[in-house]
């Protein structure tokens, strides 16, 4: 069952209504994920503002995994994320 927010969330940059600097048809990031270009980010800011948003629609677009941290998390999250950089290392490497 999907929450109802969810429900709500844009689910392509077009249909992001803000954050025009990061989501319009010209920004750097979005030519960038749109190429398939994509690199490690990190998004921050205050609650409500879309970071989740934007992270869930590069995902999709891009047909990648995505790793959502936060500090409640933090020690749990902080050895999966060695884990992963290990392991695609080693895939990297062969």
């Amino acid at each position: 069952m999907e929450y109802f927010a969810e429900y709500f969330r844009p689910k392509t940059f077009d249909d992001i209504v803000g954050q025009k600097h990061l989501v319009s048809k010209d920004s750097v990031l979005r030519k960038t994920i749109e190429q398939n270009l994509v690199f490690n980010m990190i998004f921050y800011g205050p609650p409500g503002t879309g970071k989740s948003t934007i992270a869930n629609i590069i995902a999709n677009t891009t047909q990648k995994d995505i790793v959502k941290m936060n500090k409640r998390y933090y020690n749990q999250c902080k050895l999966f994320v060695r884990s992963e950089f290990q392991r695609s290392t080693r895939v990297y490497n062969e």
